[in-house]
């Protein structure tokens, strides 16, 4: 997958009439704020409460609500220094929220510096806490990723010459700690090499670039992966590299707080006989990790699986295959779902030929994550996007964001702030079901997720794609939804 490809927003149109009925409540818009302004919302866990930040000109209108909506504080600041307006080209512009220990912070990022910010209501003032100038262009000292974690900002490098990781810690009493982590000389051992042969190396210079972050123990709605992906959680780091021709899986387990940093590899496909296979029985992998689970997708015109890994121990969990006799059916727990050009309602349906589905997997770009999470399971959606016109912007979701084209770093967190706006493509898509540590496939069928709530809502037009957008409470996600009628931002839950 390309980088540009892999860049883009999602299209979410909306109408306000069609949401009456599950509408929560609504944020007052400021004065001089008008359709095409640049807004933005998230939700303060310490707070139970959210934070409406408006652009309007130089200003930026902050006010802070409670759980019902009603306002409790609010001031504004006039800045040229950091801005949500992303039409600013030489301005940090925001990117989204940190709350560490009862603090509130933001940060604003360009192709140069990172800027954390801390919004004070009592003293009705923005005080900026941390400035770091970012070098993009350093070959030896590759930025990789923005990781937030509980209660520090992480900063990971990788340094060529040592072929070794940095994590840089920003913690918010101002203190930075560093980690070193030397990587193994190669991905795989003389053993495996001798075996697979050496083609199927992961080489670390050439890999750990432009990849994607995401935490590994959050659910996603939807997110499209690159070959490489970085996952962590505020314990480990895994970075996901993928073997040449689809051969599998090299993984860089990192241990932050024992500062160690060791590989395995997961081979799924012959190598030889992929790259030598006409189409129609080439098999393409798409891998997401879940916690300490590596949960595979292996795909060809004729083969539906899974291989479920268990990290810690490097052993298969669970292979489920259609290879065996089984019906794909079988192995999910939903419809075979398409939803034509995204934003055309008359252009969704269920498949009901397997071989068809198929073949829509592997004509799109592949995604697979955990979309939820629950007591006894959790459910993984998998399926591929298919380009049907040009795409605009840089691709948001929840779990993993890209600044700009132009940047190495990419962030990673609990929740990241989409603004919404247009683009055209096809999806192909489905649901499985597995139980917690067994990875029995449920008996479950027809299961709906909030993917699917949201699909539906794509028929409905409106609105500026600068002050629409989606964020997170603790339970529910949340579309804020810009109303040019009454001037207020209506809150709708999906």
């Amino acid at each position: 997958m390309t980088k540009r490809i892999r860049i883009f927003f999602l299209l979410l149109f909306f109408s306000t009439n069609i949401f009456s009925q599950q509408k929560i409540g609504a944020f007052e818009s400021a004065s001089g704020f008008r359709k095409g302004s640049y807004a933005a919302a998230y939700y303060i866990q310490e707070l139970n409460g959210y934070q409406l930040n408006q652009q309007v000109g130089d200003n930026i209108v902050r006010t802070l609500y409670d759980s019902s909506f009603t306002i409790i504080k609010s001031y504004e600041v006039n800045t040229q220094v950091y801005s949500f307006n992303k039409i600013f080209k030489t301005t940090p512009v925001y990117a989204m929220d940190l709350h560490f220990k009862n603090r509130n912070f933001e940060m604003y990022l360009d192709n140069k510096t990172l800027l954390l910010v801390e919004p004070d209501f009592d003293n009705k003032k923005d005080s900026i806490v941390f400035t770091y100038k970012i070098n993009y262009y350093n070959l030896l000292e590759r930025p990789l990723a923005i990781m937030p974690f509980a209660n520090s900002l992480g900063l990971l490098y990788y340094f060529k010459k040592e072929n070794k990781l940095v994590l840089y810690k920003w913690h918010s009493n101002g203190t930075i700690d560093t980690a070193d982590y030397l990587l193994p000389k190669s991905s795989m051992s003389p053993k495996e090499i001798k075996k697979y042969t050496k083609y199927a190396r992961v080489k670390y210079k050439k890999a750990l670039y432009n990849l994607q972050v995401c935490r590994a123990d959050e659910p996603s709605l939807l997110r499209l992966l690159a070959p490489n992906t970085i996952y962590y959680t505020d314990k480990k780091i895994w970075i996901l590299l993928q073997m040449p021709f689809n051969t599998g899986y090299s993984v860089l387990d990192i241990d932050i707080d024992k500062n160690t940093a060791a590989s395995a590899n997961y081979f799924i496909n012959d190598m030889k006989k992929n790259v030598e296979s006409k189409l129609e029985f080439e098999k393409i992998l798409n891998a997401v990790i879940w916690k300490n689970k590596l949960i595979i997708r292996n795909t060809s015109y004729k083969s539906f699986e899974y291989f479920i890994y268990n990290l810690s121990t490097k052993q298969l969990i669970k292979k489920y295959s259609s290879l065996e006799g089984t019906p794909i059916t079988s192995l999910i727990n939903s419809d075979l779902n398409q939803n034509g050009t995204w934003y055309s309602a008359n252009n969704e349906k269920n498949l009901t030929n397997e071989k068809a589905f198929l073949r829509k997997l592997q004509s799109g770009y592949g995604f697979i994550c955990v979309s939820e999470n629950d007591k006894d399971s959790l459910t993984v959606t998998t399926g591929s996007i298919k380009q049907t016109q040009g795409l605009i912007g840089s691709l948001i979701t929840i779990g993993s964001l890209f600044i700009s084209s132009k940047m190495g770093f990419v962030i990673g967190a609990v929740q990241i702030i989409p603004y919404i706006t247009i683009y055209r493509n096809k999806l192909f898509y489905c649901h499985t079901r597995f139980a917690h540590e067994s990875f029995e496939n449920s008996a479950s069928k027809k299961i709906n997720t909030k993917l699917d709530e949201l699909l539906k809502l794509f028929g409905n037009r409106d609105l500026s794609s600068h002050s629409s957008m989606l964020f997170k409470n603790t339970n529910d996600y949340i579309f804020m939804v810009y109303n040019m009628d009454t001037n207020k931002f209506d809150l709708i839950r999906l």
